[in-house]
């Protein structure tokens, strides 16, 4: 069974945790918010949740530590060419 949503992330309260969450440009929108955005998204999960997040990560280094506490990062894919701001995660919930 497969439920699709769309929601408001900052007032978004699933009724029960998710085994897999597909985000595609939508963190970087949110701009310092997007740190309180990972937490939420956490929150979401429970051990064996898989997420794949594609984004623009402007600030690498500050996003993969903020994601890392909540999240193993199983792998990271970066485009050959242009965008190269964009990296797609793909993290477990362990």
């Amino acid at each position: 069974r497969i439920d699709f949503k769309k929601s408001d992330v900052f007032k978004f309260t699933p009724n029960e945790k998710f085994d897999i969450i597909i985000s595609n440009l939508v963190f970087h929108n949110f701009g310092k918010m997007r740190f309180e955005a990972y937490s939420r998204l956490s929150s979401w999960t429970h051990a064996g949740t898989f997420v794949a997040m594609g984004d623009l990560f402007f600030r690498p280094k500050t996003d993969i530590a903020h994601l890392t506490k909540a999240f193993k990062i199983m792998r990271e894919i970066k485009p050959k060419r242009g965008f190269g701001q964009y990296a797609l995660l793909v993290m477990s919930k362990e």
